[in-house]
């Protein structure tokens, strides 16, 4: 009785509306057409979001006129696995190629296309600085309307936090769906609900044993009970983010490493050829010299 008054276009994905008038139209032609394969599109369900659906048919004879048997299987979650899979690899071989030199753009285009497939409305990265017992936010992407909070977030005390960085420390995933059931007196609920998140999936980054940061989604629209396919994605993403800083350490290391060695070989050269009668002079230019590339305050 329901479907009697909706039509058709309210029921399918607007990119895929296209695919069942064609089906329409071949039918109305060849009254006994049936496809050969399934077709797989995306249904509008009652509460307006999207399911994918296997869907197939075969002519029948209705009341006397040609009509179509459906059939129709929900694979959803099998299309969502796939689209996981492919959006894993993706990441995966983006961070295999990323230059060092596009570092900030490779985590913020993958941090938006983490939000878009999960729907989270923020994805950020901190990273901890256990000398100081500080963590900082590092990078944040936002969805259409969500306001931004890196900058409130930055030097974090973690004794305000305390039950984030232990699970974190542990190498273990923090995964709460209602902020608010937490306690209020709960250090990451003080932080949170300010903000108006509600639900919030954190991964520890760790490099080797060593817990070097997080990164995570933050829901605010709405409640949400992360699954298996978020803490995938995170996983994946931390990960990639820590080879990625280490190889921008590395990196970093050894350019400091050749300007070193530069320095040491004209210095070397120079006092090699340098004249008895202007050592004095030579020696205090290299005096400056060595303290503006090593940045100190005082060269002797």
């Amino acid at each position: 009785d329901e479907l009697r008054n909706i039509h058709i276009t309210s029921l399918v994905h607007p990119d895929d509306i296209r695919l069942i008038y064609n089906i329409y139209d071949q039918v109305s032609i060849h009254h006994d057409h049936t496809p050969e394969q399934k077709l797989q599109f995306r249904l509008v369900r009652k509460d307006g979001t999207f399911s994918w659906i296997e869907f197939s048919y075969v002519i029948i004879q209705w009341k006397g006129a040609p009509a179509g048997l459906l059939f129709i299987k929900d694979i959803n979650l099998q299309k969502q696995n796939e689209e996981l899979k492919e959006l894993l690899i993706k990441i995966s071989n983006t961070y295999i190629n990323a230059s060092i030199d596009d570092f900030s753009t490779t985590i913020n285009s993958s941090m938006r296309e983490m939000c878009e497939f999960v729907s989270a409305d923020r994805a950020y990265v901190f990273e901890y600085h256990w000398d100081s017992n500080i963590c900082c936010n590092t990078f944040e992407w936002c969805a259409e309307g969500i306001t931004p909070e890196i900058n409130n977030l930055q030097n974090l005390p973690l004794d305000i936090i305390k039950d984030l960085v232990n699970t974190h420390k542990a190498g273990l995933p923090l995964n709460v769906s209602d902020v608010l059931a937490l306690e209020s007196t709960n250090g990451v609920r003080q932080i949170l609900e300010p903000q108006g998140v509600l639900s919030i999936l954190t991964i520890p980054m760790m490099d080797g044993d060593k817990c070097i940061g997080f990164v995570g989604f933050d829901y605010v629209k709405s409640k949400h009970n992360a699954t298996e396919k978020e803490s995938d994605l995170l996983l994946v993403f931390s990960q990639m983010i820590v080879n990625l800083t280490n190889r921008k350490v590395s990196n970093e290391l050894l350019q400091s490493q050749i300007k070193v060695q530069q320095l040491v070989n004209e210095i070397s050269s120079d006092l090699v050829s340098v004249d008895i009668l202007s050592i004095d002079d030579k020696i205090k230019r290299i005096l400056e010299q060595t303290g503006e590339f090593f940045d100190v305050d005082r060269s002797y």
